[in-house]
């Protein structure tokens, strides 16, 4: 298992879409490639519990056509829930056995405090949401200062990928009042409503700012801004690694040719949308992966049986 170390951006929107959905799918059947039952045996069945957003319930009917779960022999439950910082209490209690969507930075805060959890996968490279605003008067993050920002709950992906995004553009959180909506699509709702003056979205309603009278903010885009952060991962407890390690644990063999598409696509950097190179103006590839040397100890290893 590696982590992605990102060098330097070139995609631009769709070019993001594309690779993060490649890059989820690949997360997404993750834990299980390699694994192909023998014929007629029993499935593994996994309780998986993911976030509510509209992107990850996309995959997940994605993954329900396509039968790829069923494919690796994995017969699978899955738990939607608007308020990501609950995902661990789900796994620690053992009413859920793995999380495959999910920012993991709420592993390093359970681990901290003595909960037995690593991360078994990777998901999205990189984030993607966007600041909205209504307010015309709010063009900047700097705008935000004095205003109601709609986020999740605090420790959530939504709530720290939003802080991590204002404190790199030195924006004082002190002076922003955040409101946990719930979800990313909770709080694009809140901002069309007015009941927040901003907050992040996902991209699929990026091509439609006008429609719902919104803005994305000139420095909101977070692909472009947090291109260093690691968004998402996939992560379970020991206990439940113990119990099902073969539906559980990452085989680090990815299929060949899905490897070289996804290393093509990173390296290209292919225009942005109507042929227009994306911001960042770069020309070849942005991408190495890389192994961090604090990710070994939070990873499961082919030891730890």
């Amino acid at each position: 298992m590696s982590a992605l170390h990102i060098q330097r951006p070139v995609l631009g929107r769709r070019s993001v879409l594309l690779a993060s959905l490649m890059g989820v799918g690949a997360a997404a059947v993750g834990p299980w490639l390699g694994l192909r039952p023998a014929r007629g045996a029993e499935p593994i069945r996994v309780n998986i519990v993911n976030t509510y957003s509209n992107s990850t319930r996309t995959l997940q009917a994605l993954l329900q056509q396509k039968g790829w779960l069923e494919e690796y022999g994995v017969a699978a439950t899955t738990l939607n829930i608007a308020d990501g910082s609950k995902l661990m209490g789900a796994l620690l209690s053992g009413s859920s056995d793995i999380c495959l969507l999910s920012g993991f930075g709420q592993v390093l805060t359970a681990r901290e405090k003595g909960a037995s959890v690593k991360v078994v996968g990777g998901a999205c490279m990189l984030a993607f949401q966007a600041m909205f605003a209504k307010n015309p008067a709010i063009r900047t993050l700097q705008d935000l200062e004095g205003h109601t920002v709609g986020t999740g709950s605090i420790g959530a992906l939504l709530h720290q990928t939003t802080v991590a995004l204002l404190e790199k553009k030195h924006v004082d959180v002190s002076k922003i009042r955040f409101v946990n909506l719930g979800s990313s699509a909770d709080v694009f709702r809140g901002v069309v409503a007015g009941v927040v003056d901003a907050g992040p979205a996902l991209y699929d309603v990026y091509e439609q700012q006008a429609r719902y009278g919104v803005h994305s903010l000139v420095d909101g885009d977070f692909w472009t801004e947090l291109p260093e952060f690691a968004y998402q991962g996939s992560f379970a407890s020991d206990q439940a690694i113990a119990t099902k390690r073969e539906g559980l644990v990452l085989c680090p063999a990815l299929p060949p040719h899905f490897r070289a598409k996804l290393a093509r696509r990173l390296h290209q950097g292919p225009p942005g949308r109507r042929g227009r190179r994306p911001r960042g103006g770069g020309r070849g590839g942005g991408f190495r992966m890389a192994l961090h040397p604090e990710i070994p100890a939070l990873c499961d290893q082919p030891g730890d049986r």
